[in-house]
């Protein structure tokens, strides 16, 4: 499991021949999918590092100070050793309040060895008006070759009073844990006991 926070925006290039620099794709987030408990962003075909994979957005939550998702990116047999993420929002608030709430990201393998990003991006105060969050995928055995996925997201009154507030455990990284006890990297086949804040579950990874 790795946790990268970027400073500063990557320069977006273009994909030319066999050689990869920075490629991009975008992904928009209307209201329907925000603060919905239910509601999926399904199959947005993307191509990285020439291949194509089928992108899910799920969890996609929103308010006056945070923005999270989860990003599953399927089709592929991943590895979080092969891939590092980094995140960068124009609009993240760079300093912890005194309760440490900060920005998180956490890459971890998914069911059916599916690549997972949660992530949680603290929020400064701004004018509202359209966001995007960068996640910034670098291929761990040529380093320069990068792909940005951009998530695009309303920002506005109507958007972020749907939920006032979220729940303080939500802000939490999840922590895995086998059932001895043993904390893991990342969720293994079999059932897995996870942690988030003062919420405990298990669920069944396949």
């Amino acid at each position: 499991m790795r946790k990268f926070f970027v400073g500063a925006m990557l320069a977006l290039g273009v994909l030319c021949g066999n050689a990869y620099n920075t490629d991009h794709d975008f992904i928009d987030l209307n209201d329907s999918f925000i603060n919905s408990s239910s509601a999926i962003m399904k199959e947005k075909a993307v191509t990285i590092f020439g291949k194509e994979y089928k992108v899910y957005v799920k969890n996609i939550k929103l308010n006056h100070n945070w923005f999270m998702a989860d990003i599953i990116i399927g089709d592929g047999a991943w590895s979080v050793d092969d891939y590092t993420v980094e995140q960068y929002c124009k609009w993240e608030d760079p300093n912890p309040d005194s309760y440490g709430n900060k920005s998180v990201l956490e890459t971890s393998m998914h069911q059916n060895y599916d690549f997972m990003i949660s992530s949680i991006v603290h929020l400064q105060k701004h004018e509202y008006g359209e966001m995007e969050v960068i996640y910034t995928i670098h291929d761990n055995a040529n380093f320069d070759n990068t792909f940005d996925l951009v998530l695009k997201f309303p920002y506005e009154g109507g958007t972020v009073t749907a939920i006032e507030a979220l729940d303080n455990d939500l802000m939490q990284p999840v922590e895995y844990y086998d059932l001895q006890g043993h904390r893991l990297m990342a969720p293994t086949s079999g059932i897995i006991i996870e942690k988030q804040g003062n919420k405990v579950s298990k669920k069944l990874y396949r």
